[in-house]
């Protein structure tokens, strides 16, 4: 067989090729379906079936986690803590976005971050769906400020919601005044944070000792969430920069996908094009490359590591890649 016919049999990517997202109206779902557009404009370019790349919807991290264990899809999006991850047969391939925690408490509450454990004991709180990032940050958040979940002496009203349009209920409640905390876990570019500060109703307070909780939890980092982020006018919200944590955003595979798939999706969201269409601005930042390596919770695949790697001789794969086309 001639080379090209050689390494276009290796190269051949999966007959179909699945992406687990979330929900369709959620950041993750909205990347997901850049990410499986652009993954079948290129396998378009090689003349292979054009429609391989397809997207899943879920509920979120831990779904996704679990249909990527499972082998049901390819790719994932995830929020590092979620899972234990030990003896899984998962591989990194990039940080796409951090999503920072907001604690988000009724303003006539009038609490403060130095007082939260005797704040919020006994308060109806939104914590999240159960298999969401969003209620793996706020068990690590609750943990930390002595909080419950199960009621009891130092515990919470846990407050319940459907999946689906989660952070509209968040909205209605707070609105009505039949909650009074919420801890969300997603990018600054959320719509939420506008929506729910401009009720005037809540307002953002800082998480207490930061330092402590992400040397307790590697995968996290500090953030600073800039003064009057959210809001105009009169319903500005934080009053002040307050500190916080944040994770990043994870696309994660399989060890068994093949390493020129995950070199070529590893290429797709390192483009400066994907990170700006889809206002990813620690990607599109100088230091982009970097921020995407950054704390993985699981070994980096091959084929990822044939991107960021300097061991790597990259100019091999790209000769490959030419000959190939």
């Amino acid at each position: 067989m001639p080379v090209a016919g050689v390494y276009r049999h290796l190269a051949k990517f999966p007959d179909q090729i699945q992406i687990a997202g979330g929900p369709d109206a959620g950041l993750y779902g909205q990347l997901a379906e850049d990410l499986r557009h652009r993954l079948n404009a290129h396998i378009d370019e090689t003349g292979e079936n054009r429609d391989a790349a397809t997207v899943r919807a879920s509920k979120g991290s831990l779904e996704n986690f679990d249909l990527l264990r499972k082998g049901e899809v390819h790719f994932a999006l995830y929020q590092p803590g979620v899972v234990d991850v030990a003896d899984e047969p998962i591989a990194f391939v990039a940080n796409l976005y951090l999503q920072p925690a907001h604690l988000f408490v009724r303003k006539d509450l009038k609490l403060s971050s130095d007082k939260l454990h005797e704040g919020l004991k006994g308060k109806r709180v939104a914590i999240g769906i159960e298999e969401s990032g969003d209620f793996a940050m706020s068990n690590v958040i609750l943990e930390h400020l002595g909080l419950e979940k199960e009621g009891g002496e130092d515990g919470i009203a846990v407050q319940e919601y459907d999946a689906e349009n989660y952070y509209e209920h968040v909205l209605q409640r707070f609105e009505s005044g039949e909650l009074d905390a919420a801890i969300i876990t997603i990018g600054e570019e959320a719509d939420i944070f506008e929506k729910l500060v401009k009720t005037g109703k809540c307002e953002i307070l800082e998480i207490p000792n930061c330092t402590a909780l992400t040397r307790e939890h590697v995968y996290l980092t500090k953030h600073t969430i800039p003064a009057g982020r959210y809001g105009s006018g009169a319903n500005l919200s934080p009053v002040e920069d307050i500190e916080t944590v944040a994770s990043g955003a994870q696309l994660l595979t399989r060890t068994d996908v093949p390493s020129n798939l995950v070199r070529t999706v590893t290429r797709i969201v390192l483009d400066k094009d994907f990170a700006r269409e889809n206002h990813l601005k620690e990607l599109f930042d100088d230091s982009g490359h970097s921020f995407a390596r950054q704390k993985p919770e699981f070994p980096v695949h091959e084929g990822a590591l044939q991107v960021y790697g300097p061991e790597f001789d990259i100019h091999v794969f790209e000769t490959w890649d030419a000959a190939y086309s």
